[in-house]
């Protein structure tokens, strides 16, 4: 979401604020451009903000700038495992039913 569309932070008093920022990016690599090209120049302007900015990005709390594909961060890696177990209980319960059915159809013939 663009700044100003944000309420909280197109307020001034954010803006104003360097240690309030928090942000998630998400861009499109130019053709040609490898992901580990793009994660050394995140690199470099994460050390460039530390540097300038001490205070606000001490070297002990670990800031840095992370490149993922959109794929990789938008789907856990659990995601897919959780679905085998409600698929098999769903499948389970299927059975179940059909089971049932079978043999009430059984004792009414």
């Amino acid at each position: 979401m663009p700044t100003v569309q944000c309420p909280f932070r197109s307020a001034q008093k954010f803006i104003d604020d360097r240690d309030a920022r928090m942000m998630t990016v998400f861009g499109r690599l130019k053709s040609g451009v490898r992901v580990e090209q793009a994660q050394a120049d995140l690199n470099t302007i994460a050390n460039n903000l530390q540097a300038a900015y001490p205070e606000s990005y001490p070297k002990s709390e670990g800031y840095a700038a992370q490149v993922t594909s959109l794929q990789e961060d938008l789907t856990p890696a659990r995601a897919t495992n959780l679905f085998d177990p409600a698929g098999q209980t769903a499948g389970l319960v299927l059975l179940i039913a059909c089971a049932n059915v079978a043999n009430l159809s059984l004792r009414v013939s």
